[in-house]
């Protein structure tokens, strides 16, 4: 078999995991590659963040040796197989907020899943907002990602034509962003999108 030919999509979703490590409130970072069993990562349209779990097969009593509180770091490093790692790599670092099913097996080893969430998800629910806000709403939301969520990920605002004067009522960032663009107007369509 070629390298091209394993390099290809053999199916949706598929990727190279290339890395996991899990990193403790007191600065430890524990490589976890070996000990991966399953990882799931859900996007949904309906939430501006990103969220899953990672179930581990864990020898080494990992979980004592953190320990497991509910704030660690979860660091995955997985690309496309048929895209350049440029192009295709996909490095992102997650809080870690639960763990569930957690087995002893016949090998003295633990299993458990460690469910995580995206950094922004914790930053919009520990921040509530109770002040005005006017101008262009693609301004106003730009303001909210980069200033209240602290967002680095890539993202495209499509400008508005539209301003609005309201006040923010204890409100999430999210929360704000989803009433913004209810009433939004394209410069380019003229449309609400």
């Amino acid at each position: 078999m070629t390298t091209q030919a394993k390099e290809n999509i053999k199916f949706a979703g598929d990727y190279k995991l290339i890395d996991v490590k899990v990193g403790s409130t007191r600065g430890l970072i524990f490589d976890v590659f070996d000990f991966v069993v399953d990882i799931n990562i859900f996007e949904d349209m309906y939430s501006p963040t990103i969220s899953g779990n990672i179930t581990l097969q864990d020898a080494q009593d990992l979980v004592n040796l953190l320990p497991m509180i509910g704030e660690e770091k979860l660091l995955i490093t997985f690309k496309s197989p048929s895209m350049t790692d440029a192009d295709g790599l996909f490095e992102q670092a997650f809080y870690i907020y639960k763990m569930t099913d957690r087995e002893y097996s016949a090998e003295r080893a633990v299993r458990y899943t460690l469910h995580f969430v995206s950094f922004e998800t914790i930053r919009d629910l520990n921040s509530r907002l109770s002040r005005g806000y006017a101008g262009k709403i693609s301004d106003i939301v730009e303001q909210f990602l980069k200033n209240e969520v602290q967002t680095e990920k890539p993202y495209n605002i499509e400008p508005t034509k539209n301003t609005i004067i309201y006040t923010s009522n204890y409100w999430s960032p999210f929360t704000n962003v989803n009433f913004l663009t209810k009433r939004s107007i394209s410069t380019m369509n003229d449309a609400a999108n």
